[in-house]
């Protein structure tokens, strides 16, 4: 069974960090949210727990990549892109 996110209620907190000098982090909590979308937190307290959600980006070029199609499904979402411009096959979730 896949692993969902849902997102818009604030109630995901979202850390970036840095492993090592050159890793980067994403650290998505469930339920650690303040219940305001966007609203900062003092990282100072900050703890990691099993069910944490990381993404890891090995590079800036992966950081890259992942803004332009956050960015993509935002222009999509706001009815500025009709479709994804891939050309493979559709799968189903």
């Amino acid at each position: 069974m896949k692993r969902k996110l849902t997102f818009g209620y604030g109630k995901i907190l979202i850390t970036p960090a840095l492993h090592g000098s050159s890793e980067g982090r994403l650290i998505l909590q469930e339920n650690r949210g303040t219940g305001t979308v966007g609203e900062l937190t003092d990282a100072r307290n900050f703890r990691y727990s099993d069910d944490d959600f990381v993404l890891i980006f090995k590079n800036t070029q992966s950081l890259d990549v992942m803004l332009e199609r956050l960015e993509l499904l935002k222009r999509m979402m706001l009815g500025q892109e009709t479709v994804y411009p891939y050309q493979g096959e559709e799968r189903e979730e």
